[in-house]
């Protein structure tokens, strides 16, 4: 049996060895125990001053390689003096909580297999898991057995999702010929005291941002439904395209709940796409108890749902959920020759 050569010092640095991996591994998890029993019982604001922090940067000039484990003691040291601790008890911030354990396992098992989701041929079991939680959800929210969807990296790449299936399926050559497409102007609703994010995503998708139309609130937080139908049917007759309207699930300043069930029939009877922006509030669909205040939610289109808020996990996580997976192939999916192969209908 052919020994393996050694590895040239640079590139061992990156793959050593496994007496090696292990020991490195047991100084992190005790590093980052330490770390973590102090973030609980010190200040929950940072506390490190930027000037020092790009004091103590300018020595890593990338000229040479250094020891990994002063690296790891100093990455830490920096994170527990520079960023806000959402595990200490007397965080009463927003509603990112801290990340579970179990996440954090799951993040360094992803870490170290570092899967490939954009073909079911190169990671079947991470898209198969992909898929079954993305289904499970979809049942709590009581979409159709055959309603898909994938991860993504926030609630706001969710919300673009959205938007681009629901231009699609206004307008199946929106692919092709973008908003020139369509007869008239294009408008999306969301409430006044929605994520701001819907700015970027509509100047992102092409409509501008003047396609986003806020909503006034009713004085309790919640979209005024008169408002939107009102809206909704002066751009009409205007000659503007509704394509979406997309009530929130848990407001970002008040955690407040819009009328889903109205919103959902208005979207109905003027043909738009109806996305629930339930980032927030969407973990409700986990509990029994709470799972009421969410109905209208299983008319949806599409929905929302950011794992890395309620539901505890690390950054970042959102889900993208549709009862109409077709639809969500036809707006992104490609085909590449240099990806293994693999059956297209199981690719996220």
């Amino acid at each position: 049996m052919t020994s393996r050569a050694p590895l040239p010092p640079p590139v061992a640095a990156l793959f050593p060895p496994r007496d090696e991996r292990e020991r490195i591994d047991e100084l992190l998890g005790r590093e980052l125990a330490e770390a973590t029993a102090r973030v609980v019982a010190g200040p929950v604001m940072p506390t490190l001053e930027r000037e020092r922090l790009r004091r103590e940067l300018e020595p890593f000039d990338f000229a040479r390689p250094r020891p990994l484990e002063e690296l790891i003691a100093w990455a830490i040291g920096v994170m527990e003096q520079g960023v806000v601790h959402m595990n200490n008890p007397r965080y009463f911030g927003l509603f990112n909580p801290p990340a579970s354990f179990p996440s954090q396992c799951a993040d360094r098992i992803s870490g170290a297999f570092n899967p490939q989701l954009a073909s079911s041929g190169s990671s079947p079991a991470p898209v198969e898991i992909e898929a079954h939680v993305i289904r499970a959800f979809a049942r709590r929210a009581g979409l159709p057995a055959a309603s898909g969807g994938h991860f993504t990296t926030s609630g706001s790449e969710a919300n673009y999702t959205a938007l681009v299936c629901a231009l699609t399926r206004a307008e199946p050559r929106f692919g092709t010929d973008g908003v020139r497409a369509f007869p008239g102007p294009v408008a999306m609703y969301t409430s006044r005291a929605c994520q701001p994010a819907w700015f970027k995503i509509a100047h992102h998708a092409g409509i501008g941002r003047a396609a986003l139309k806020l909503i006034d609130t009713d004085g309790s937080g919640r979209m005024h439904v008169a408002a939107l139908e009102a809206t909704v049917k002066r751009d009409r007759a205007a000659g503007v395209v509704p394509v979406l309207i997309s009530p929130t699930a848990g407001t970002t300043g008040a955690g407040m709940i819009d009328p889903l069930a109205e919103c959902a029939r208005i979207a109905r009877e003027h043909g738009a796409w109806y996305h629930v922006d339930a980032a927030w509030g969407g973990a409700a669909l986990a509990s029994e108890r709470l799972r009421g205040l969410l109905a209208g939610i299983e008319t949806a289109d599409s929905i929302t749902i950011d794992a890395h808020k309620w539901l505890a996990t690390t950054m970042g996580c959102g889900m993208f959920i549709t009862r109409y997976p077709q639809t969500l192939s036809e707006a992104f999916r490609v085909t590449a020759e240099f990806m293994p192969s693999s059956n297209t209908q199981l690719d996220p």
